[in-house]
């Protein structure tokens, strides 16, 4: 059962990990137990860090998300949507840093956001804010503004007025 209330698919699907990873939760990195291959070494860090910063694990001829992993490890399913890492490391991969969520929240968390830009305000040329939100697949005009504030206001105004969630981007 994963933290939204929901398991996901087939959990028959995939290779039993514990045989050959050990997670360490307290660091969020995981440890070959067996050799697996060349690289694989009892006790080696298990993994690779790829362009984005994200590390994944090749494992029975499949690469797995670290943080996916994680999760697994901890709540025993994959978990149904996306994984944000809350503080923007893609490497730090222990449990407390993990959140199940919408791909939506996951771009709310994007570093531009934790830096200060505000969601739902997109500069134009002639320096006004312009706010949209997508709801249900369709994207709705919220207006044009004098601050990036004023956009962002409106875009949570709607969002919470439509008495619907943003849309996850799956076309739900």
């Amino acid at each position: 059962m994963t933290a939204s209330g929901y398991c996901c698919g087939d959990e028959n699907n995939h290779p039993d990990f514990s045989v050959a990873l050990r997670y360490e939760k307290s660091t969020g990195k995981f440890f070959w137990i067996k050799r697996i291959n060349s690289r694989g070494n009892p006790g080696k860090e298990a993994g690779n860090i790829v362009t984005d910063g994200g590390r994944f694990i090749t494992y029975k001829k499949r690469r797995w998300q670290a943080s996916r992993l994680a999760w697994y490890f901890v709540y025993g399913c994959f978990p149904v949507f996306c994984i944000d890492h809350i503080n923007g490391n893609r490497d730090d991969n222990r449990i407390e840093n993990l959140r199940e969520v919408t791909v939506r929240e996951n771009m709310q968390n994007m570093k531009t956001h934790r830096e200060g830009k505000l969601v739902g305000a997109h500069k134009r040329k002639n320096n006004k804010w312009e706010s949209h939100i997508k709801i249900n697949g369709k994207i709705i005009y919220l207006g044009t503004f004098d601050s990036d504030k004023e956009a962002s206001d409106k875009y949570w105004e709607a969002a919470s007025s439509l008495k619907a969630k943003p849309d996850d981007g799956k076309g739900e």
